[in-house]
């Protein structure tokens, strides 16, 4: 069951398999996706993820033993960060200018807001 707030640990103990090798690189308002992702994915018994970061505003995800139909679903994923705020989990958008990422009106960082 998904809890209200997920944490690190809890997606550990909730997908050893899929995210026990893992090298985890992004900030919290991800992991709900990490977690949509992994219900997806508990059909195959052989995936597993080595890496999991941000780079250029998305989600990148490095995993091993995927099908086809796996692919797609961790394409999805990756595509709905683009639009999920990397902070808190929700709806956002690609800021800044230097530095890309996504975030919600709350957690647009003051240089960013500035730049509108």
């Amino acid at each position: 069951m998904k809890p209200e707030k997920i944490t690190y640990e809890a997606l550990i103990e909730a997908f050893p398999k899929i995210l026990g090798k893992c090298s985890f690189e992004i900030n919290e308002g991800w992991y709900g996706i990490i977690w949509d992702l992994c219900e997806q994915l508990s059909h195959n018994k052989d995936i597993y993820f080595r890496q999991i970061k941000e780079k250029f505003a998305s989600m990148r995800i490095y995993a091993a033993l995927y099908s086809n139909e796996d692919y797609e679903l961790i394409s999805e994923a990756c595509k709905r960060s683009q639009t999920t705020c990397e902070r808190c989990g929700e709806p956002g958008s690609m800021v800044g200018s230097e530095w890309v990422y996504v975030a919600c009106e709350k957690h647009i960082l003051q240089r960013d807001i500035e730049k509108i």
